[in-house]
Formats: C-alpha cells, structure tokens, sequence
C-alpha cells in the first residue's frame, strides 16, 4: 500500500497492547468516552491517533475489497496489525495497536461490504429490468426475471439473453465507478496500486452483492434489508474467484480477453474520476537521431 509522501520515522518499538474501552482514560485524550448509544467510533479518538485510524481502517477495507472479501479472523488480525504499521508510519507516530483499535479496524470488512451491496440495491432494478408493483403480472414476471439471472450466473453476461460478454455486465463498471472511484480523491485513486488492473476479488466482490440482490427479487416483490453475512454468501464469492481463474485459463484468447477487461474496468473509473488514463510505459519524446546529435555536440565539446 502506499505510504505518502512524507518522509516518515523508523518505528523501533511498535507493539500491540490489550486495552478495552472502559480502560482507556477518556478524561485524558479529552473525551467523554464511546460516542452515541455507547459504540465506539474512530472520531471518538484525539488528533493524529484519530488520523491515523482512519487510515488505517480505510487501508484494511482497500484490502477487503481487491485482496479477500471474507478474511478469516487470523487474516483480519495480520491486516490490521500491518495496515497500523503502515498507518503510524505514515503519520511518523508510535501509537501502541490496542485491542479497541482492532476491533474498530477489523469490524470495517462487514461495513464495506454493506456498501457495495446498497450500490447495487439501488442499480439492480435499472439495470436487470425488475419493476416495482403489487399485480400477479409484474410478480411472475420478476420471479422468471429472478430465476433466469440466477440460473448459471446469468447476471455476470453483459448481454443475458444470448449469455456473451461474460463478467462485463454495465452494473459491475457502474459499481467500481461509485464505489472506488467516485473523485479523485477516492480509494481507487488513493491506492491505485491496488486497483490497476481491477482485481479479481473486486469482481467477485460486486457480483457477490448483485446475487444477493437478486435474492431479495425472488419472491417477486422486493424485500428489503437482510444480512449480506459471510456464513450465506462466501460459497458465492469463491465461486465467482473460481469462474474468473478458469476464464483466465481457458485459452489464450480468454486471457486477453479477461485482461482487457480489467484494465479497462479500471481506465473508465479514472475517467469517471476525472482523471487521465495511466500510461503504463511512457516512452521518451527524444529519438535516436537526436540522441546522436546531442552525443556529437558533446564530442565537439570535450574536443575544444
């Protein structure tokens, strides 16, 4: 990940420390404690503790969303603990990682999955053709809708119906833009390392909230909320990781094709953000035969 510009301080002793809420002096860093109805949050920290924090936390969700959507609890704990190293060392600070840091860390993988899935709540109806209504019509036709999408991954296909364009469906470019790349001050900006190409566990990760979605549409009506938990859909997310390596590996074709895709993925969000696309080999303006001049002129030079 990156660690800005400032030139930060070597940390010598950076250590993690078991401390829970009730047992950090709150009078001391000038709060009254855990903000509303007794849930601490980061703001709820003091100047450069609070900065680096949220850093942190912003950092652990970048990885969520490009490296593993459902880490276990020993990935999560290695990624908080290297994400507040990476954090305090931006900031050039020494804070000890405490356990309420990483609670409030490791609880964002939950919080930046429920992002991605209210986006596409809010597109899926737009884009796959479902309609609200309450007449046994509109119900059969979304509960067919429904079935069709589901039934072998439909809803992956750019074009459904004939079942081509595999993983380009509009809603997945839709989604990044949104999600990743919104400004230019945006995840996908900020860690572009981590976004250029778009990965694979960034696809998986949009497709696994947009057959969550479609779920909620099966009965034909909408029902909204429910739980986007890893025990419900994890099976779904290595499902898609698995179609996207056997894509990359069928043919060579394929594999271009897949590359193109995520690199174009990721060059559409740097336009939506306003940005230029990046250039990933810049050549010199300069050709050899200025080159040749210049080495003359040098000669000439020396021999004076």
């Amino acid at each position: 990940m990156p660690s800005g510009n400032k030139r930060p301080r070597t940390l010598n002793t950076f250590t993690t420390k078991r401390l829970t809420e009730h047992e950090i002096n709150w009078e001391e860093r000038g709060k009254q404690g855990p903000s509303r109805k007794g849930k601490l949050k980061a703001r709820d920290f003091e100047g450069l503790e609070q900065m680096v924090l949220k850093a942190v936390q912003t950092e652990f969700q970048v990885r969520v969303c490009t490296m593993n959507t459902f880490p276990s609890d020993s990935e999560s704990e290695l990624w908080a603990i290297e994400c507040w190293k990476n954090g305090c060392e931006q900031k050039g600070q020494e804070f000890a990682l405490t356990d309420v840091h990483k609670k409030l860390i490791m609880e964002r993988h939950s919080t930046i999955r429920g992002r991605v899935k209210d986006k596409v709540a809010l597109k899926a109806a737009v884009y796959y053709g479902f309609r609200h209504g309450t007449d046994d019509m509109t119900i059969q036709a979304n509960k067919k809708l429904a079935e069709i999408l589901l039934q072998e991954d439909g809803y992956v296909y750019q074009d459904v119906a004939q079942s081509t364009g595999i993983y380009a469906h509009p809603i997945l470019q839709e989604i990044i833009n949104e999600q990743w790349f919104d400004s230019k001050n945006a995840d996908g900006i900020k860690y572009s390392a981590s976004f250029h190409p778009i990965p694979d566990a960034s696809i998986a990760l949009v497709f696994t909230a947009v057959e969550f979605v479609i779920c909620r549409w099966a009965s034909g009506r909408h029902v909204k909320g429910g739980a986007f938990a890893e025990a419900l859909f994890h099976d779904v997310y290595i499902r898609h990781l698995k179609g996207l390596e056997a894509w990359q590996t069928f043919s060579a074709k394929s594999a271009k094709s897949l590359a193109r895709l995520k690199e174009n993925l990721h060059d559409n969000g740097r336009l939506h953000a306003r940005l230029p696309i990046l250039q990933d080999d810049p050549k010199p303006n300069l050709n050899m035969m200025k080159f040749s001049l210049a080495t003359q002129a040098i000669e000439s030079s020396d021999e004076d």
